[in-house]
C-alpha cells in the first residue's frame, strides 16, 4: 500500500490533469455531444477533440459502447487528481521555540497533520527534565496511535538524548521522512536527498582487555569527540568504540544512502562488541545532526540490544543522559561524573 501511495505521489500533476481531460472528452463523446465539442474553442477543447479523433478514429464507437465504464474511470481520475496521502509532521524543540520553516515543496503533495513537541520551557531547569521526558513520551504515544499507515516527517532542534529516544520509540520503519537544515546559510528544513555519494567512517576499538560488561560509544560526524570529553563516562574502566566521519561537518550527512551506510557501520561495530564482551549496558555520546541522531535511534531494539544511555554534551563533559529503555520517571541519568566501574 505504501508503494502504491509513493507511485501516485510521483505522478506529475500535469499528467493527472491530462488524463481527466481525455476521459471527460470520451464521456462527452459517449453522450453524443461530439458535434458540440468541435465548436468549443476555450481551453483548446476543440483541438483536443480533433487530436483524439485523429489518433483514435474508433473513439466514438468505443465511448458509446463502454460509456458507464469511462464515467467510472473519469471519477477515479478526478479522485486521483485531488488525492493527498496523510503526512504527520513532527516538530521537535527543546532549546529555542523559533526554528526555521520547512520547505513547502516537501509538503505540497500531502495532507499534513502537525504535531509539536515543544519542550523549551520544561528543559530550562534540570529539576523538570523528567517532566520533559514524560511529556515527550505522551506525544510519541499519541503519534503512534494516530499514525496507522501515514508517513511520518521529522525535524527540529532538540537535546541529543531526547532526539535519540524519540527515534527509538518511532522504530525503524521505512515511511519516515527526515529533514535537515543546512547550517551554512539561512535555508529551510529540507528532506535528505537520495544521492549515492558518501564519506567514510573510521572505527577504533579501545580497552579490549578491560573486564567490563559496559561499553562507551562515541559517534562523531559533526564535531570531534575528544578522549578528554569522555572522562565523565569513566571510559578507563569500560570497553570503548569510536566512530568518526572522514568529513566532520554539521552538514556531513545529507542523503539517505550516506546515513544508511554510517548507521550500518555503527550498528555492526556496536553489536560485535556486545557479542564479544557480553555487554549489558551501552553509554552513547553523539556529535551529529538532529536527523541522523533520530535515524540512529530508530535502529536500536529494546528486545535485541542492551540497556542504552544517551548523553547530553555540555562544557566538555556529559553531565546527564537518558536511559532509553526506562519509563520517563526512571529515565533521567545524572551524577555520571563519579567513577563507576563496570
Amino acid at each position: 500500500m505504501d508503494r502504491i501511495r509513493e507511485i501516485i505521489i510521483k505522478i506529475p500533476k500535469s499528467i493527472k490533469i491530462a488524463l481527466v481531460m481525455i476521459l471527460l472528452l470520451i464521456d462527452l463523446i459517449g453522450m453524443n455531444l461530439a458535434s458540440q465539442l468541435e465548436k468549443i474553442e476555450i481551453y483548446d477543447v476543440a483541438a483536443a477533440y480533433n487530436t483524439l479523433v485523429t489518433f483514435f478514429p474508433t473513439v466514438s464507437v468505443v465511448a458509446k459502447e463502454y460509456r458507464y465504464i469511462f464515467i467510472i474511470l473519469t471519477l477515479l481520475a478526478i479522485v486521483l487528481l485531488f488525492y493527498r496521502p496523510k503526512l504527520i509532521l513532527v516538530k521537535h524543540r527543546s532549546f529555542v521555540p523559533d526554528i526555521a520553516l520547512v520547505n513547502e515543496d516537501v509538503l505540497k503533495k500531502y495532507y499534513v497533520k502537525k504535531m509539536d513537541i515543544n519542550l523549551c520551557e520544561t528543559m530550562k531547569e534540570p529539576n523538570s527534565y523528567v517532566n520533559a521526558i514524560n511529556f515527550q513520551d505522551q506525544i510519541a504515544a499519541e503519534i503512534m496511535k494516530k499514525r496507522n499507515s501515514s508517513k511520518l516527517c521529522y525535524y527540529g532542534i532538540a537535546h541529543t538524548p531526547l532526539i535519540f529516544r524519540l527515534g527509538f520509540q518511532m522504530g525503524d520503519q521505512n515511511n519516515i521522512m527526515l529533514l535537515h537544515k543546512i547550517r551554512s546559510n539561512d535555508s529551510l528544513f529540507d528532506e535528505w536527498n537520495h544521492d549515492n555519494t558518501y564519506s567514510t567512517i573510521r572505527v577504533v576499538e579501545k580497552n579490549e582487555s578491560v573486564q567490563s560488561a559496559e561499553l562507551v560509544v562515541a559517534i562523531s560526524t559533526s564535531l570531534e569527540i575528544k578522549d578528554s570529553d569522555l572522562t565523565s563516562l569513566n571510559p578507563g574502566n569500560r570497553h570503548v568504540i569510536t566512530f568518526e566521519s572522514s568529513i566532520l561537518s554539521f552538514d556531513s550527512i545529507t542523503s539517505y544512502f550516506q546515513a544508511e551506510n554510517f548507521r550500518n557501520t555503527i550498528m555492526l561495530g556496536i553489536r560485535n562488541c556486545v557479542k564479544k564482551y557480553g555487554i549489558k549496558k551501552i553509554h552513547i555520546a553523539i556529535s551529529s545532526s538532529v536527523a541522523f541522531t533520530f535515524f540512529l535511534g530508530q535502529a536500536f531494539s529494546a528486545q535485541h540490544d542492551p540497556v542504552l544511555v544517551v548523553y547530553h554534551y555540555e562544557r566538555c563533559a556529559y553531565p546527564w543522559g537518558i536511559c532509553i529503555n526506562e519509563k520517563a520517571e526512571n529515565a533521567l541519568v545524572t551524577n555520571i561524573n563519579q567513577p563507576n566501574k563496570g
